[in-house]
């Protein structure tokens, strides 16, 4: 696992990318580092999770670049959690991205990258859509984020 993080912090490295981007067309990439989840139920169909996690420049995980509120339902088991997820990105000064969709917990947890849905933003991202693709880097709460806007 610490292999899998500092490939993904070296490649970045090695890339020159735009922390957050004041336009369409370009990509937001951020270093998430969650909070502890919240859960709400018995962990069956129903059961809620809530957490916030600080975004962090990938290339210098001392400099947050804003903050990521999440809640999700758990909606099935296949064979794992399916999670229907709401989200809202927040980068101060800058704006918000809000997105949604299924997340397969095990997928996720096998490190396999999971695409939700951007559906709005606010301020310089407003009547913005897209993507959001999320890969766990380290388990349990570290992931690497790429919002990719139209």
């Amino acid at each position: 696992m610490r292999t899998l993080k500092h490939a993904v912090v070296g490649m970045l490295s090695a890339l020159t990318l735009t922390a957050v981007p004041a336009f369409a067309g370009q990509t937001i990439v951020a270093y998430e580092i969650g909070g502890v989840p919240v859960f709400t139920g018995t962990g069956a169909p129903g059961s809620t999770i809530q957490l916030t996690a600080s975004l962090r420049n990938p290339a210098n995980h001392s400099q947050v670049i804003g903050t990521k509120n999440e809640w999700c339902i758990i909606t099935a088991y296949a064979p794992g959690p399916m999670l229907w997820c709401d989200e809202s990105l927040v980068f101060p000064g800058k704006g918000s991205v809000f997105a949604h969709g299924v997340i397969d917990e095990v997928l996720l947890e096998h490190y396999v990258p999971q695409t939700i849905q951007v559906y709005a933003g606010a301020g310089i991202y407003a009547g913005k859509t897209g993507t959001e693709k999320i890969q766990q880097v380290v388990y349990p709460n570290e992931f690497f984020l790429t919002i990719t806007l139209n």
